[in-house]
């Protein structure tokens, strides 16, 4: 692993990364409510720009509907980085969240994505997610989704289960 890629070893080696999951969405997601248009996470580009210009709040507040484990008001604020009466305020002026906000909210979005994947299911994924985990030396996946390094340890460890290799 070469700073936050797995290199691409020929077919049938394994899913190429680079930082965003190339594989996209799976269908029926949650996520294509933050999307804003783009495909997938793989259209790196697009999503660039979606955090420059920011998420809507109110597609924060109608995609954390969607999502069992942010109904809990703690969840949202430590995902958003915002009080739940800051994102209703934001989200009734019409206004957008800023770029490390939007940044955070995406980061638990592509990982909510592939730790479905993983686990076959989003309850299973929201229960991992919640759960102190060996291999992220028992942290919660959730509370290291607040920083791009703890995104980077989160997604790593999601592909390695996703290829049997998480030792």
């Amino acid at each position: 692993m070469v700073a936050g890629r797995l290199e691409n070893l020929g077919p049938g080696s394994g899913p190429e990364k680079v930082g965003l999951d190339p594989s996209g969405l799976i269908d029926g997601s949650p996520a294509g409510i933050l999307l804003g248009g783009c495909a997938s996470f793989a259209d790196r580009v697009a999503i660039y720009e979606l955090i420059e210009r920011g998420i809507s709040a109110a597609d924060v507040r109608e995609y954390a509907s969607a999502v069992a484990l942010l109904r809990d008001d703690r969840i949202l604020s430590q995902i958003t980085g915002l009080s739940f009466r800051s994102l209703r305020r934001l989200s009734s002026e019409g206004q957008n969240l800023n770029r490390d906000q939007t940044a955070r909210v995406l980061r638990f979005a592509q990982t909510l994505d592939k730790a479905t994947r993983v686990f076959a299911g989003p309850k299973d994924a929201e229960d991992w997610m919640s759960t102190p985990a060996v291999g992220l030396n028992w942290a919660t996946p959730l509370r290291m989704l607040i920083n791009p390094v703890g995104f980077e340890l989160v997604d790593d460890f999601l592909t390695r289960m996703e290829w049997g290799v998480y030792h």
